[in-house]
């Protein structure tokens, strides 16, 4: 949406842990993934950035579940690895895949 954008505060224990990287791919695939959703019309509960590498998608309606797990797989496979929740997924940075390595 027009207008709309994300307040990322960086605390001083992720500069000194050099995962600034991660926090910033993270927050922006996540919403890349929710304009996705958006645009094809399936609405989640909540999209939600649970660490500096991973965020939690939840509240998929099951008639959506096969359109959801499309629009993330394009979104995000590639440095994500998607594990499947009930009505939702946490997607994560996968092994080797770090912005910080």
């Amino acid at each position: 949406m027009i207008g709309e954008r994300t307040l990322a505060i960086i605390k001083p224990d992720a500069v000194k842990k050099n995962v600034i990287g991660d926090i910033i791919t993270t927050t922006g695939v996540s919403e890349q993934l929710r304009e996705s959703l958006r645009t094809a019309g399936i609405n989640v509960g909540s999209i939600t950035v649970t660490a500096p590498s991973a965020f939690r998608v939840e509240g998929v309606p099951a008639d959506k579940d096969a359109q959801f797990r499309a629009a993330a797989d394009e979104v995000a496979s590639t440095q994500y690895d998607r594990n499947p929740l009930p009505k939702g997924s946490t997607l994560s940075i996968g092994s080797g895949r770090s912005s910080t390595a």
